[in-house]
Parts: C-alpha cells; structure tokens; sequence
C-alpha cells in the first residue's frame, strides 16, 4: 500500500510541475506585455534597478495569485491512500512558479542583461 501513495505523489508531483509551468508562462508573458519597450534601451544604472525592483514586484504578486489558484484545481487521484494535493510541498512553497516565470520572461532577461552590460 505504501507504494500506491508514493506512485499517487509522484504524479501529484509532475501535475504540480506542469501546472506551474503552465502558469509561469502566463505570469511571463504578462510581464512581457506590461514591461517590455524597445525605446527604453538607454536607461542608467538606477533606473535598471527600479525596473527590475517593479519587475520583481509584479513577479511576486502573480505568482501569490497563480499559487492560489493552482491549490485549488482538482487532482485525479485526490485522497487515493490519504494523499492531499494541497499538502504538497511543491504546492504550498510556490517557488517552482517563481522559477517558472522568471525563467520564461522576456523582459526579466533583458532588465538582468542591463545590469551586466552597465558600467558604475
């Protein structure tokens, strides 16, 4: 029996995945549409560091509501042996969204590549 409930978590587990990279995607190309400009390609150091603080701001506050959200989709194998989605450590942390979003962002990359390129 204890083999059924690790097979359930693992799957738990690849669902969590691929709904936080589903989600991560959303929350990157709504990022990618409220901040990516081509005419803002000379800024100076601190303003590519505001950019990057909103960046981070916006990140957050999606990824607290793609969270939510994903707790609350149904699970197929919801209480097969016990096992609860939401108890997942996956799920409740919501750092693999995080990574998800930055990951797939196009205006995170460039606002990180300015900081690279910038001489202080």
């Amino acid at each position: 029996m204890k083999l059924l409930f690790i097979s359930v978590k693992i799957i738990g587990i690849i669902f969590a995945v691929l709904l936080f990279s589903i989600f991560g995607a959303i929350n990157a190309k709504i990022l990618d549409f409220l901040f990516l400009d081509d005419k803002d390609d000379d800024k100076d150091f601190t303003q590519t560091i505001s950019f990057i603080l909103k960046l981070t701001i916006c990140v957050a506050i999606l990824c607290f509501f793609g969270r939510n959200i994903i707790e609350r989709i149904p699970f197929l194998l919801e209480n097969v042996q016990g096992f609860e989605f939401k108890r997942l450590k996956e799920i409740k942390g919501g750092s693999l969204l995080l990574f998800f979003s930055i990951l797939f962002s196009s205006a995170y990359h460039k606002g990180i590549n300015k900081i690279k390129s910038l001489k202080v």
